[in-house]
């Protein structure tokens, strides 16, 4: 039996970066990749969008491809799929529903309680479906040059992420930017301190992992590294709090965290900004690492409560995950 391709090599299959159903899509777009999907046994999300994207255009299209068993759409529907964006200029991200209702118009409400999981060959039937949706609109992302790197999340899964560049004339939205999204900025030098447990990186990206123990009831460090190109705008971003006498940092790198659980319509959400010690000068596109070792989530209110929880890190165009079992 040939291994299932995995979400990018799906996408090269079956979608050019320049097709034009990228842009005109129709029911027979939708049946040419239906066709194309069926003999694959692809299991996952996995999205396509255009390289470029001309600001006339006012809308950014991204194609969503998944195919998932009913009990895979029970514990975590797709129609909960969340869309997020991070703007490589600045590394801010952007995340919203990636199925919210049109403007104007509102979904029926989802019925009380949740319904039995199926069982069976009812659970293991298979869902497919195809969807077009607008960035733009489901991210109000700001319509001006920039490049966005995209990828679909979903519960415990993630797509492949696809990067878009939006360019032309007549976008003058300002640029997206991290004063006011923070969430936690630890002023604890430790956090940022490389340890025997901050995860390997082999190239440039992001890694993350669960600490061996916690810290207490209510607190479940991660272990994070973190290697990027920094951006202009992050030599001017510097966390405000930091502990007395301690070095102001060379940059600050934005880090966003996602966590989701079966049975939440929505993932909670925790900005970070990271910040890089070095004695050298940096520049615009100097490669710098980090690490920290934080909790994102400590503090949450309501109660995360206990079960499992999925993990996503937005770093750039990487995304890592793990998972948490809290008993």
């Amino acid at each position: 039996m040939p291994v299932p391709p995995t979400p990018s090599e799906l996408v090269r299959s079956l979608l050019s970066a320049d097709d034009p159903v990228l842009f005109d899509f129709d029911e027979e777009a939708v049946l040419r990749v239906m066709r194309g999907l069926r003999p694959l046994g692809f299991r996952g999300i996995a999205i396509a969008a255009p390289a470029k994207v001309g600001l006339d255009r006012g809308k950014l299209p991204v194609i969503v491809i998944g195919s998932r068993t009913a009990l895979r759409d029970w514990e975590f529907p797709l129609e909960e799929a969340t869309l997020a964006a991070v703007h490589l200029e600045t590394g801010h991200a952007l995340v919203g529903a990636a199925f919210a209702p049109p403007a104007g118009k509102v979904f029926d409400p989802p019925p009380p309680g949740r319904p039995p999981a199926p069982e069976g060959t009812h659970a293991t039937a298979v869902r497919t479906r195809v969807d077009p949706i607008d960035a733009r609109a489901v991210l109000t992302l700001p319509w001006r040059r920039g490049t966005w790197a995209l990828t679909l999340l979903w519960g415990d899964q993630s797509s492949n992420t696809v990067v878009v560049e939006l360019d032309g004339d007549g976008g003058d939205e300002p640029a997206p930017s991290t004063v006011g999204t923070t969430r936690a900025t630890p002023s604890d030098p430790s956090a940022w301190a490389r340890t025997p447990d901050s995860p390997a990186l082999a190239g440039r990206g992001v890694a993350i992992a669960m600490a061996a123990s916690p810290l207490g009831p209510d607190s479940h460090p991660l272990h994070g590294t973190l290697r990027v190109a920094v951006s202009a705008e992050q030599l001017r971003t510097i966390p405000e709090s930091r502990e007395a006498g301690m070095p102001a940092p060379a940059a600050s790198i934005p880090v966003t965290f996602l966590m989701f659980k079966s049975g939440w319509q929505q993932p909670r959400e925790s900005v970070v900004l990271v910040p890089v010690y070095t004695p050298a000068k940096l520049a615009p596109g100097n490669e710098v690492e980090a690490h920290f070792t934080l909790d994102p989530f400590a503090g949450t209110k309501p109660s995360l409560g206990p079960g499992t929880h999925h993990i996503h890190c937005l770093v750039g165009p990487s995304v890592a995950r793990v998972q948490r079992v809290v008993p």
